[in-house]
């Protein structure tokens, strides 16, 4: 089975074992790398990275964009870890809509079920948009609609007058 690579971006090494102790699931293999190490974009790339958790405690600022990076590519779920819940810190991530956000200290069970849901919601996200979609066909009115499906079943078919 193939295991998912998940990168840990920060500056306390302690985190990562603290993480790794945590972790209970082998599907999982952990990485660390420093936020202050410069070209953390092509370690991500060349190391086929399937979840970036990134420790926001120390250097908030790189952190932020590191977090807009992600959502712009949005090839990689990239999750927010933090000793800091409060308002001032969670408006400065929203932003860059994560997949969720871990409050230090960890708790074994919210980590672990966590992890699992954002691996699959990640992995179904292309579903979510196709919900998007039905809602606005579903808004427009039915004779129109009747229309377009009848459309769409005989796309096909050659057009008589």
């Amino acid at each position: 089975m193939k295991k998912n690579n998940i990168l840990i971006v920060g500056s306390d090494f302690s985190l990562f074992q603290n993480i790794q102790s945590i972790i209970e699931d082998e599907d999982y293999d952990l990485k660390f790398i420093s936020i202050f190490t410069i070209d953390l974009v092509n370690y991500m790339e060349t190391n086929n990275i399937h979840l970036v958790l990134i420790d926001i405690d120390e250097e908030i600022i790189k952190c932020i964009h590191l977090g807009q990076y992600l959502l712009n590519e949005d090839l990689i779920p990239f999750c927010y870890l933090s000793s800091n819940a409060d308002s001032i810190t969670i408006e400065k991530v929203k932003r860059t809509r994560p997949y969720g956000f871990f409050v230090k200290p960890f708790r074994e069970m919210d980590m672990n079920a966590s992890l699992k849901l954002i691996f699959y919601n990640y992995l179904h996200k292309n579903i979510d948009l196709l919900k998007n979609d039905k809602k606005i066909i579903e808004d427009v009115p039915y004779r129109i609609r009747h229309v377009i499906n009848y459309i769409n079943e005989n796309i096909n078919e050659k057009i008589d007058f």
